[in-house]
């Protein structure tokens, strides 16, 4: 009696860790930053309603996501993780946007420029005036 218990806790504590693994891989995979992502900032005049975590979007698609916020005098710096298959025009102008529906906080809207040369990894970006 006492092994058939022993062995029913063992395969639900087997059960509850690989499906804890399961989410965690799920929540890193849509969620977070990917390894490949980039980096981008902007200096703006205002990021009302911006924080980390916040979206980045182009055309109301999410690209990428707020890693960072600082100052730079009186400026905002925002740093941004863009998706690596994203390449964004040296021109492109970005700006604070109200949310969605369902997200009632800032995104960062990106209007892509028409320059052929793109924003390498660690460029910044033309904030909007």
């Amino acid at each position: 009696m006492k092994q058939n218990n022993a062995a029913e806790v063992l395969l639900s504590g087997a059960v509850i860790v690989v499906v804890a693994g399961f989410l965690l891989f799920t929540y890193i995979r849509t969620s977070g930053p990917a390894l490949s992502d980039y980096d981008l900032s902007v200096q703006m005049k205002t990021a009302a309603g911006l924080s980390p975590g916040s979206d980045v979007q182009i055309s109301g698609i999410k690209v990428g996501s707020v890693s960072a916020m600082s100052f730079i005098g009186y400026r905002a710096q925002v740093h941004l993780k863009i998706h690596d298959d994203i390449k964004i025009p040296k021109d492109s102008v970005a700006s604070a946007g109200p949310g969605g529906v369902l997200d009632p906080g800032a995104v960062l809207l990106i209007q892509p420029g028409k320059s052929s040369e793109t924003l390498p990894p660690g460029g910044q970006m033309i904030p909007q005036l």
